[in-house]
């Protein structure tokens, strides 16, 4: 029974040290008139797909669409999108 649970918390540290994607890339900044995401590359891969679903998303929650403006790097592997909602 013990080694149950001790099974347990070890998928759930490993669960909790993943990137929080879960409900896609983070939102730092809407205002209803632009929406900025910030996403990290990882293994090479470019997570602009969902960037783009998730600025959609929240431009749609305006009744407006998105439209990438600027990709900036902000450090290392990690970047910032800025989209307008138009």
């Amino acid at each position: 029974m013990k080694s149950y649970f001790a099974g347990l918390s070890v998928a759930g540290a490993a669960l909790s040290a993943l990137p929080a994607y879960a409900n896609g890339p983070p939102i730092t900044q809407f205002n209803g008139y632009s929406v900025t995401i910030e996403a990290g590359k990882a293994a090479g891969l470019d997570p602009i797909n969902a960037v783009k679903a998730k600025a959609e998303d929240t431009c749609a929650s305006v009744g407006k669409s998105a439209r990438l403006e600027d990709k900036r790097q902000i450090r290392p592997l990690r970047f910032q999108y800025f989209f307008v909602c138009i």
